[in-house]
């Protein structure tokens, strides 16, 4: 006749483990747990934190004077991601292209722009705003332009030979092409 076992089940009392469970097991279930709780408890704070994208425009912005071709519109606007404040463009890359021989006549760099290639030969000119833009509590805000003249070989030039466009590491850029 079979006899049943009736040895008491015993648990540890440093660990309050059944004998078939180790310490080094269990602590190594808590060293996982424990990085997956810090996650959750990050995860808020990373969501409340501003948008990275969003839309830089910048109007149609030329007319012809007589004196040359000049940039009218002196403000690119940025407008982030659902409006959320303290969002950042990055640098801003704004690239003129005209035909080639054509020349800056009167040039005014405002707060934080350089020029950085003007090349007349290829009708060239590259403006740089390191800073880039922050957008304010609305969502959105305005950078001054540089402002100049472009003295081209060919005056009025033909429709479509003059284009800008912008670029920035967190915004969406765009163009610009003149027509005559």
């Amino acid at each position: 006749m079979d006899t049943l076992d009736t040895t008491p089940v015993t648990q540890h009392a440093a660990t309050g483990t059944p004998p078939g469970v180790r310490r080094r097991r269990v602590l190594t279930g808590a060293a996982w747990s424990v990085p997956i709780i810090a996650a959750a408890v990050s995860a808020p704070a990373a969501s409340a934190s501003p948008s990275t994208g969003g839309q830089l425009t910048y109007p149609a912005p030329f007319r012809y004077n007589g004196a040359g071709l000049q940039v009218v519109q002196t403000f690119m606007t940025a407008t982030a991601d659902g409006l959320v404040a303290g969002a950042a463009t990055g640098a801003i890359t704004l690239t003129v292209n005209a035909p080639a021989g054509t020349t800056l006549q009167t040039l005014s760099l405002n707060a934080g722009w350089v020029l950085t290639n003007p090349d007349s030969t290829s009708g060239t000119f590259v403006f740089i705003h390191s800073a880039g833009i922050v957008t304010g509590r609305d969502g959105t805000e305005e950078i001054s332009l540089p402002t100049y003249t472009l003295q081209t070989p060919e005056e009025p030039p033909a429709a479509g030979s003059v284009t800008i466009s912008w670029t920035s590491d967190n915004f969406t850029g765009g163009s610009v092409t003149y027509s005559g």
